[in-house]
């Protein structure tokens, strides 16, 4: 799984999920620690080889 996360850290140190929708109202920003949740939940539902970029090069 390719995530790119870099792509989707902004300057607050967040995660934001939703930064692709033109309405975005910041509210699924999530912070390292959950995204690592989340990646531990697709893991353990899914056949999950290998995750690359997992965190921005900062976090």
């Amino acid at each position: 799984m390719d995530v790119a996360a870099s792509k989707f850290y902004g300057l607050d140190k967040t995660y934001d999920l939703n930064f692709k929708e033109e309405k975005n109202d910041g509210s699924q920003k999530i912070l390292g620690n959950a995204l690592k949740d989340l990646y531990k939940s697709f893991v353990s539902e899914y056949p999950i080889v290998s995750i690359k970029d997992p965190f921005d090069q900062d976090d």
